[in-house]
């Protein structure tokens, strides 16, 4: 690594020629020398007790802004997240509602009017549905596999959801 006075001398190349970087270098470990004769005045304790007390207090300063504005975005947040579910998930004014089915009541009740092909299609289901309630299957029950009919009823008029729909 390079001493000092290398250090010193390439930058001074780099402003001036030889002779002058070699003057102007001069020059300057006079004046290093010069100082390092001269005492260096020592600080008043009391003065740097001053500063000392004053960074203190000024970073103390800032860590309470900063706890503050910490704990003010935090209450804002919470804010808007309970005024976002209050609203998403308050009950719109007037009586409750009362349980709603998810079908209609009569389930296999179809309005057609213009379409022929649907008009087949819903005798087909008010007849499956006849049939049904004749057999007595219990289309809402656990065990879809079982047949729910009359009790003593033969096999052949025993059928569940299941072998309907296997054909």
């Amino acid at each position: 690594m390079a001493s000092d006075k290398e250090n010193l001398k390439a930058l001074l190349l780099g402003f001036y020629d030889e002779a002058e970087a070699d003057a102007v270098e001069r020059d300057i470990r006079w004046a290093d020398g010069a100082m390092a004769d001269w005492p260096r005045p020592a600080p008043d304790p009391r003065f740097l007790a001053r500063i000392k007390a004053r960074v203190r207090a000024e970073s103390l300063g800032r860590r309470r802004r900063r706890a503050l504005l910490r704990t003010l975005s935090s209450v804002a947040g919470v804010a808007v997240i309970a005024f976002a579910a209050y609203s998403v998930f308050r009950s719109a004014p007037g009586p409750a509602p009362g349980p709603k089915a998810l079908l209609p009541v009569s389930t296999w009740a179809i309005e057609v009017e213009s379409d022929a092909r649907l008009a087949e299609i819903s005798a087909e289901l008010d007849e499956l549905a006849a049939s049904m309630k004749e057999l007595q299957i219990d289309i809402s029950a656990p065990e879809s596999n079982a047949a729910h009919g009359r009790e003593g009823a033969d096999n052949k008029t025993t059928m569940s959801l299941d072998d309907f729909w296997k054909g």
